[in-house]
């Protein structure tokens, strides 16, 4: 599985004695400036989003619910696309004037890592992982049914996150089969997919051939 979350990284705060891990993720924070006759905003690059196991979210040196952040992100005081024409501060190390930015993710996309990384924290099963297991039950029986069921955990994905089983988009075959490039894999393919990226978590009595081909 390729491009996941960099659960890799954790960080924790301590509450109650109590250690909570907690992965980071970084955002554009608005910060508002006035002064007697003027006003203006300008961003700082922030790693200070922090979603925590218990399901708190630490933004911005304040310990926030999942609701509030949410809140923030609507509002536009933490963003993930830029308005036109802005400036990006850099702590440390400067300020950028961007005249065309371009986000890799969208507030959903960022609302659904956030959402993930508290999954995973408490053990339970994120987006990414809940495809990959449609895309086996896909490989193993291509009913109609499981390629619904492949296409829904598909579409839910973060947009930015839709390569899981290869290196670039061009090699995975879920992303070939979810953009219609291809229709369907032979029995053969399949066989060899399944051998390939689910080495050891199936077994040949598993496998079915659809009702069409039989």
């Amino acid at each position: 599985m390729y491009d996941l979350l960099p659960y890799w990284v954790k960080v924790f705060r301590i509450s109650d004695e109590k250690q909570i891990e907690g992965i980071p993720f970084q955002a554009l924070c608005r910060v508002t400036f006035t002064n007697i006759s003027d006003e203006w905003e300008t961003y700082y690059l922030t790693t200070l989003i922090i979603a925590y196991k218990d399901g708190f979210i630490h933004c911005n040196y304040e310990l926030i619910t999942f609701e509030e952040l949410l809140e923030k992100i609507s509002s536009g005081v933490i963003r993930i696309q830029l308005p036109e024409n802005s400036s990006i501060v850099c702590y440390n190390l400067g300020q950028i004037k961007a005249q065309n930015f371009t986000p890799y993710k969208t507030n959903e996309d960022f609302i659904k890592e956030i959402e993930d990384a508290i999954k995973v924290l408490n053990g339970r099963i994120p987006r990414w992982e809940i495809c990959y297991n449609a895309f086996k039950k896909y490989l193993l029986h291509d009913s109609k049914e499981n390629l619904e069921e492949l296409i829904h955990a598909f579409n839910d994905l973060p947009s930015h996150k839709k390569r899981i089983m290869d290196y670039t988009d061009e090699k995975d075959p879920l992303i070939k089969l979810m953009s219609g490039k291809i229709s369907s894999f032979t029995i053969e393919k399949r066989q060899y997919m399944l051998n390939d990226y689910y080495d050891g978590e199936w077994s040949e009595d598993e496998f079915k051939v659809s009702d069409s081909k039989e």
